[in-house]
């Protein structure tokens, strides 16, 4: 076998003993065009509905500042907690408290892993995911 032959190995794409692609690399471009396109249509929304209640020009803008910073944030919080959600440690608790009856125990409860992601991306937690799958996109495009 040639050093500069391609082969795959459990989805991993190798040329020789070079990392060409692997699934995280195309989940993590996956994820970055996701990004770009949620935080390209949150300020268009936020800055129509604004427009159509009859806010001021510099309202609606920072409002869509706003708006843009928060739905990108908020994207990647989601990426994080389910992130951790499919690590076994915790898909195990999830699974002993769904089990127990806790998660369908109110609405309230069903609604605390949403509202853990939608605060865990603005207070920090979507910078480091962004940030984390920006290396692996790049790695991707680097090697490709």
């Amino acid at each position: 076998m040639s050093s500069d032959r391609e082969f795959r190995l459990f989805g991993t794409a190798f040329r020789g003993s070079e990392l060409v692609e692997s699934p995280a690399m195309a989940n993590a471009r996956e994820h970055m065009r996701r990004s770009m396109v949620v935080t390209a249509v949150a300020p268009v929304f936020a800055i129509g509905v604004l427009f159509l209640v009859g806010s001021s020009v510099g309202t609606a803008l920072v409002c869509g500042v706003a708006a843009t910073y928060l739905a990108w944030s908020c994207y990647w919080g989601f990426v994080g907690l389910s992130d951790k959600a499919a690590e076994d440690r915790w898909r195990k608790g999830l699974k002993d408290a769904w089990e127990a009856g806790a998660v369908t125990s109110s609405r309230v409860t069903l609604l605390f892993p949403l509202l853990v992601a939608l605060a865990f991306g603005p207070l920090g937690g979507g910078i480091y995911f962004f940030l984390r799958y920006r290396k692996l996109a790049a790695e991707a495009a680097r090697e490709g």
